[in-house]
């Protein structure tokens, strides 16, 4: 019983905490791949993982911040919680991020997976190898385009008001439920997402940034009274 128990404590303590995982999910994950460099053999599968992976997650995780004010400008009302649809790009790009980390995360835990799911070793190594690409780039996309589509989702409701409880007779003999405008309070946080001119404006990177934003209109009184009529 003591020497289970100490198997047991053996192997828990061999597995790394749940914030370094994907360093263990990276080199499991690594094609074999070694350099000689001047009679001295480079164990890039080791190298690669394990020491460039995280310090360039580092340096993206420093740099977008200075790489986001130089493509958006300086704003002078600066809110810290932006609505994600409102940012689809930094949202879409953050949630991609998230799910190559948790790819790796899971790929980490593999011996775990081969033992509960009964599956092979190398099928869960080729099919965690597609995911690290194919899941990011799904992720990437369908989380741009949910945030474009909460966006036109947010331009109709500015444009046409919410349903109100009340029905109108329209010019043709028909009924028709009626609209009124939206509370100021609420205009005001669909709207607030002006942005100054940056020093990016007109680039490449701007021009990804931005593209494919959904513009929000503010329907007017006069015009809502017009179409009542």
């Amino acid at each position: 019983m003591a020497s289970s128990a100490s198997s047991l404590g053996a192997d828990l303590r061999e597995r790394p905490d749940r914030y370094v995982g994907f360093l263990e999910g990276a080199p499991r994950l690594m094609p074999g791949l070694e350099t000689d460099v001047a009679g001295h053999i480079v164990v890039r599968d080791v190298f690669l993982p394990s020491a460039v992976l995280p310090t360039a997650l580092f340096l993206v995780l420093h740099g977008c911040p200075y790489f986001e004010r130089w493509v958006t400008g300086p704003v002078p009302e600066q809110h810290l919680c932006d609505r994600p649809r409102n940012r689809p790009t930094r949202t879409a790009l953050g949630v991609a991020a998230v799910s190559a980390y948790a790819v790796l995360l899971m790929a980490g835990g593999q011996d775990v997976l081969v033992r509960v799911f009964d599956v092979r070793l190398e099928m869960l190594t080729y099919s965690f190898r597609a995911d690290l690409f194919v899941v990011p780039f799904v992720a990437y996309h369908a989380t741009k385009r949910a945030c474009l589509g909460l966006q036109a989702a947010d331009r109709r409701r500015l444009m046409e008001g919410r349903a109100a409880t009340e029905a109108r007779r329209t010019t043709e003999g028909g009924y028709q439920g009626a609209k009124t405008l939206l509370p100021a309070a609420e205009v005001s946080r669909i709207l607030v997402r002006d942005e100054p001119r940056s020093r990016a404006h007109g680039t490449e990177a701007w021009r990804w940034f931005h593209r494919q934003r959904t513009e929000a209109v503010r329907a007017t009184p006069g015009a809502e009274a017009a179409d009542d009529t």
